[in-house]
């Protein structure tokens, strides 16, 4: 009876730390990846000479007058019922070599200690190889009158990605990196809006904005959140160094620290003399409030 109760207690130790670890196991997997997928859009780029380099980016550009001239709508898109018109947008008339394996470049929020891919697209593989490019709004690739939209997840069943949105506040700066170029955006606005609501989304005559958009309240997901910027002078000091994705590797080490020492603590108490006194006490204090079986 004793031996089985040390199993069950050994197990549930167990079980918890195991716990404890899934998520932080599943972030650095998908974390890797990002920084994978970031490293190998970089050098792709940077294979590119300038002269293809700004005919890609000008097509982007033609592409986002044309976005302004019709007044494509962008639609919620975590609304999988309007997911018809919102894909029948056409986005890939520039070259592929703008989006080499979906990715238009990248987006980094110093404040979060977060810096992901953009990804071409909304759908679920998009959504957990980093965040999205909303179809019919402006390509991330600034420029006047452009208004581009990023949506991401907040978990859980993905990295944290968007999780911490709302601790952006006005002042604060967001970053986007696209064929080498660097675009600094300072927040405007932090909005809470209905997930119909499109008009926050339209293109402003002489503005280069940007919108972070992703579901909100955290797991309820009824409205949603967007924090808006507009376009300021890049300066490598506003995007301060930060070790991408470091913070991970670190909460990775003590993550799998705590699961080393709870199987070490777990060994002290059942192989040595420190186990033994332990269970000494346990097994005394049975005895002194007696025990049902041995009274029978």
């Amino acid at each position: 009876m004793k031996i089985q109760k040390k199993w069950i207690l050994s197990i549930v130790l167990l079980v918890v730390l195991i716990a404890i670890l899934i998520p932080l196991l599943r972030d650095w997997y998908v974390n890797r990846l990002m920084v994978n997928a970031m490293t190998s859009y970089q050098r792709r780029v940077r294979r590119i000479d300038e002269g293809t380099k700004w005919d890609i980016l000008n097509q982007a550009h033609l592409f986002n007058v044309d976005v302004m001239q019709r007044g494509y709508p962008v639609y919620d898109p975590f609304d999988f019922a309007k997911r018809t018109p919102f894909e029948q947008i056409d986005t890939m008339r520039y070259p592929e070599a703008y989006s080499p394996n979906r990715i238009l470049g990248s987006l980094h929020i110093p404040k979060l200690k977060l810096k992901v891919p953009i990804i071409n697209g909304m759908d679920a593989q998009a959504l957990w190889d980093g965040v999205g490019y909303v179809r019919g709004s402006s390509l991330p690739v600034g420029g006047y009158d452009t208004h581009t939209v990023i949506a991401g997840n907040r978990g859980p069943g993905t990295s944290e990605l968007f999780q911490f949105l709302e601790l952006l506040k006005p002042g604060d700066y967001f970053f986007i990196d696209t064929m080498g170029i660097d675009m600094a955006y300072q927040v405007e606005s932090v909005r809470i809006v209905q997930p119909d609501t499109s008009t926050y989304f339209s293109v402003q005559p002489g503005l280069d904005l940007a919108t972070l958009m992703t579901p909100h309240p955290y797991l309820i997901n009824q409205n949603r959140l967007l924090v808006t910027g507009h376009r300021v002078p890049y300066e490598r000091e506003l995007e301060y160094t930060i070790p991408v994705f470091s913070y991970k590797a670190e909460e990775f080490v003590a993550y799998v620290g705590v699961f080393i020492i709870g199987i070490l603590g777990l060994t002290v108490l059942f192989k040595t003399q420190l186990g033994n006194k332990i269970r000494g006490i346990f097994k005394r204090r049975s005895i002194s409030k007696g025990d049902p079986k041995e009274d029978s």
